[in-house]
Order: C-alpha cells, then sequence, then structure tokens
C-alpha cells in the first residue's frame, strides 16, 4: 500500500471570515433589504458551476429508489397535524418525475428524512410531513430503478456493479436555500420550490458514475484502487482524480474519475505507467453560500500492472494569520455593492508533474459598500478574480496578492471593475 500527505498552506476553506453582516443569511429570517442586493440561491445557481454543491444531494437522492428504503417510512409517512403547500416551478426543456428530498441539513451530509414524488410543476398539497427544520433538495427526471451501495471492488467475489449513471433534467431547491424552512403543527407552510437544467454541474458530469458507486466489470490484472481519507482514517467521499500516464520520459494522456460514497475509486483502463497529477476534495459553507476545493498533485510514479493500492490522506489546512481587505469599484469610483469573489492559491508548477497543492474557493458577496475581507490566510501568493453579479455589465477582474510571513499581516486594496 503507498500512501502520499497533503499539508497545504493555507487557512481551511470552511473557517476564512468573509467581511460584511450583509452577507449572512439568518435562520428564519428573509434577505436583508437595502444599498445592497441580496443573494439568493436561485440567481447564484444559475450563474456558477454547482456541481461540488449540489451532485451530494443528488446521490442521496438516487440511494432513496433501493426497494429497500421505498419499503420504509421515508416515501410514505403518517398524517400529521401539518399543512405543506409546494409551488414547484421548472425551467427545463425536458420534464420527467420529480423528487424532492426534505433534508435535516443544508449540506446534504445524511439522507433525507423524507421523500415524495410529483408528475410535473404545479402546486401541491402534504399533511404527512412531520414538524420541524427542513432543507429542500429536488432531483426530476431521474430513473425509477434502485441504485447500489457504494464499497469496495472485490473481483475475486465476482460483485460486480454495472449499470449507467443516473441522470437527472433539472435539479432544484426551496427558495429560501440554505435557510430552513420550518414546518409547525396546526400551522400552513408555503414552500416555493424551482427545479432548473440551469442548475448546471458542470465538470461534475464526469465523475457521476463513480461518485454514484457504479463500477463496471474491470480487469484485476490492471486494476488501480484509490482510496481518500481525511487525517483521521475516515472516508473523503466524491472526490475527484485525475491521472496523467506516462511512456518513457512523455506525459500522455488524462485519465478521470471520482471516488464512491466510501471513498474507492477504480481504473482498468490504464497499460503503462502513471502518476496521480491531481487529487481534489470539495467544502460547502451553506450560510454563505461558499464553495471551495483542496488539491494535491504528486510526482511520485505508479505502474498499473503492479495494480497499486493508492491511500490519498487529506490533512487539516493549518491556519494564518493574514487579512485581505479590499473595496470594488467601478471605473467612476462608485461601490459594486454585489460580486462573485474567486480566491486561490497554488503552490508548485501545475503546468507540471510534480509536487504541488492548491486551495480556493468561490462565494457571492453583497455589501453596499462593495466591501469584503478575508482572514485567517497563510502566507504566500494568492490569485483572485471578481466579477459583478450583473455579469452583462461589468468585465471580469483579476489580481495578485502576497500575504507576508508577518503576524497579523493585513493587506488592503481598491480594485476598481470596469463597467461595460
Amino acid at each position: 500500500m503507498r500512501l502520499f500527505v497533503i499539508v497545504a498552506c493555507l487557512a481551511s476553506v470552511l473557517a476564512w471570515s468573509m467581511g460584511g453582516e450583509e452577507q449572512r443569511l439568518p435562520e428564519n429570517e428573509p434577505p436583508k433589504k437595502g444599498d445592497a442586493p441580496t443573494i439568493e440561491a436561485w440567481d447564484y445557481f444559475r450563474l456558477t458551476d454547482v456541481g461540488p454543491v449540489l451532485m451530494p444531494m443528488m446521490v442521496r437522492m438516487a440511494k432513496t429508489l433501493k426497494p429497500s428504503v421505498r419499503l420504509s417510512g421515508v416515501w410514505e409517512g403518517e398524517p400529521q397535524n401539518t399543512t405543506v403547500k409546494l409551488d414547484i416551478r421548472v425551467e427545463a426543456e425536458k420534464g420527467g418525475d420529480i423528487l424532492i428530498g426534505f433534508f435535516e441539513s443544508p449540506d446534504w451530509s445524511a439522507p433525507p428524512k423524507h421523500v415524495r414524488s410529483f408528475p410535473a410543476a404545479g402546486q401541491y398539497t402534504l399533511r404527512d410531513i412531520p414538524p420541524g427544520k427542513y432543507f429542500l433538495g429536488a432531483v426530476m427526471g431521474m430513473p425509477q430503478e434502485p441504485w447500489p451501495e457504494a464499497g469496495h471492488y472485490r473481483y475475486y467475489h465476482s460483485q460486480y456493479m454495472t449499470g449507467r449513471a443516473p441522470k437527472s433534467s433539472g435539479l432544484g431547491v426551496h427558495k429560501s436555500w440554505p435557510r430552513p424552512v420550518i414546518i409547525e403543527e396546526n400551522e400552513t407552510t408555503n414552500i416555493p420550490l424551482l427545479v432548473s437544467e440551469g442548475f448546471g454541474l458542470g465538470t461534475m458530469k464526469e465523475m457521476m458514475l463513480p461518485w454514484y458507486g457504479r463500477w463496471k466489470k474491470m480487469d484485476p490484472t490492471h486494476l488501480t484502487t484509490i482510496r481518500t481519507l481525511d487525517h483521521e482514517g475516515n472516508p473523503v467521499p466524491f472526490c475527484r482524480i485525475v491521472l496523467l500516464t506516462r511512456q518513457g520520459e512523455r506525459y500522455m494522456h488524462f485519465k478521470e474519475l471520482g471516488t464512491d460514497a466510501m471513498g474507492y475509486g477504480y481504473c482498468d483502463y490504464i497499460d503503462e505507467s502513471f502518476i496521480v497529477t491531481m487529487a481534489q476534495r470539495f467544502f460547502l459553507d451553506p450560510e454563505t453560500l461558499t464553495h471551495g476545493y483542496q488539491s494535491i498533485g504528486t510526482e511520485e510514479v505508479y505502474l498499473a500492472t503492479d495494480r497499486p493500492f493508492i491511500t490519498i490522506r487529506f490533512e487539516p489546512l493549518p491556519k494564518g494569520h493574514g487579512k485581505v481587505a479590499v473595496k470594488i469599484r467601478d471605473q467612476h469610483g462608485r461601490p459594486i455593492q454585489g460580486y462573485y469573489l474567486n480566491i486561490r492559491k497554488l503552490d508548485g508548477d501545475w503546468t507540471g508533474a510534480g509536487d504541488k497543492t492548491s486551495v480556493g474557493l468561490s462565494t457571492p458577496v453583497a455589501n453596499s459598500e462593495g466591501a469584503f475581507q478575508v482572514t485567517d490566510l497563510a502566507p504566500g501568493k494568492y490569485k483572485m478574480s471578481v466579477r459583478g453579479f450583473d455579469i452583462s455589465a461589468y468585465v471580469t477582474r483579476r489580481m495578485e496578492f502576497t500575504v507576508p510571513r508577518e503576524e497579523a499581516a493585513t493587506i488592503e486594496q481598491d480594485l476598481e471593475v470596469e463597467a461595460k
């Protein structure tokens, strides 16, 4: 068994503090009004790659189609003293049954407590959902067939998993996500929910099959197994793995796969030597609609015919003391009150085959002064890009900055984003 460890020089993505109280979305309250624009998940999902945010929800929903789950109380509830009025809206050319899950967490970290199916968009009334706090996720057009549990691939037991990955014609969330909906006894709860083909999975589509634990029959003589773990040895699910094949001294082709819910990934279509040029895990902070990633690449060479078992261990990211505070304005000096921020730190040569690490985040910012700050940054070089919510009105602005090694170092800068 081979092992390599990631040690990055950046604060944990979820520990980064974003400035501007207007960005926070408090529970049971509508978004704040005023000078700054509000941040709504529906608009955000239309304009960004939401694969890391919604793919885990889609995986959880697919597993509710298992016969054992269908026979449980997840699909059929008892009458309750509650009334839920769903207003399901659809933005998609293709239709299909709409599966809606009632989750207990906005990051889809556990299976839904309740699942209901609807034939099309429309208004529906439910009276069998128990009181509680829920986060609604929806999938439209998913084939109505069971999907196997993810687990270790054992070719000598002939436990092959075959078939196509679950598809969908649209994904959705309730309007106030990531704020919960509260269902109370003797009360009527109105829930608008949008299912849209515009909530795209982006590059996540390429990893749908392995993320679901769907593994075709493989050649055991060329079977490479990859396991992704955290620093405590727990599985890290739904990681992106990119392999780079090598012939002699030349690197030839990229091969991409994903790890399943147990952190396993498999490959049997490489005949030569290869390196793990990137292993990537994802983070989600639903409160601020922030998603991020942590990546590593290694120059260690593996031979496919050795049937390697490669363990990738993601260590916690150390916190630093750096802070960047920026005000975003247009060329006339007016604050840009709503924009998307991307910030990343790359160490090593990501154009080559050597060891390298990278961490990044993407988040919407709403602030009447056009200001934001990110704290707890470790020393090093960073790249940042900013584009306005109205992408037709502003160009994308990019900049670089360096966090020095001094304690509590602060970088302050006014950044101009040109209006078109």
